[in-house]
């Protein structure tokens, strides 16, 4: 009995895996240039940075990321590059990846 209970609690865990292997399928990116404030800082498998930006539309912003996965982490040092799923939504969590590929994140804005 315990044996079952454990396997159907797996599954979930299972099943979330295997849909993060998959590349985003997100339709539209909006790439925006960062400059980092002070290094990234790495604890676990996540990582949090804080830099600025300016938005499509000229302003310039904050950028604060907490809990993004290494992989956009270390994107954002290397290339000055973030890349959000969408169009910025200052004042909100903004989900953040790389495209074609299954890491994701989030930031907020302003």
């Amino acid at each position: 009995m315990v044996l079952i209970g454990l396997a159907l609690s797996a599954i979930p865990i299972v099943g979330s895996a295997i849909l993060l292997r998959r590349p985003s399928a997100h339709g539209t990116w909006t790439e925006l240039e960062v400059v980092l404030d002070g290094p990234v800082h790495v604890r676990g498998a996540k990582a949090r940075f804080r830099g600025r930006t300016a938005l499509p539309d000229g302003r310039a912003v904050e950028v604060r990321g907490r809990r993004v996965t290494l992989a956009v982490a270390a994107n954002v040092a290397a290339t000055g590059q973030l890349w959000l799923a969408g169009p910025p939504r200052p004042g909100k969590p903004t989900a953040v990846g790389l495209p074609g590929h299954a890491v994701y994140g989030s930031v907020r804005l302003g």
